[in-house]
């Protein structure tokens, strides 16, 4: 696990809400639930239902939805955090679709997401 991976898992640990769901690329999706006391989109394969329907949205999100696509799939799993890193970033401006940075190290960058429920 990358340094900038584990200082993000602790400043996530730090936060007020503890049951909060965050959207993260699928290798780090994985961790985060081992790491954190975060619920996660989609988590292990063997412990999420419809796993490939939600490891198909988790990779739309980051590489082909729509501004409004986002919008819904944030809105559909109640999601409060979003983790980006270099290989990770939407095509679209965070900003455009709700999301505000809280998180910043060398590797990641943490949203929480405002306005959407």
């Amino acid at each position: 696990v990358p340094n900038s991976a584990e200082d993000a898992f602790a400043w996530l640990n730090g936060q007020e809400k503890k049951d909060a769901v965050i959207l993260a690329p699928l290798p780090i999706m994985t961790l985060l639930p081992a790491f954190t006391s975060l619920r996660v989109v989609a988590g292990h394969p063997t412990f999420t239902l419809n796993p490939l329907d939600k490891e198909r949205d988790v990779t739309a999100f980051y590489h082909s939805l729509s501004v409004e696509g986002n919008i819904r799939l944030l809105r559909r799993f109640g999601v409060d955090f979003v983790w980006m890193d270099a290989a990770n970033v939407p095509s679209i401006q965070a900003e455009t679709i709700g999301l505000a940075p809280v998180y910043q190290n060398t590797g990641v960058v943490i949203y929480v997401v405002r306005g959407l429920r």
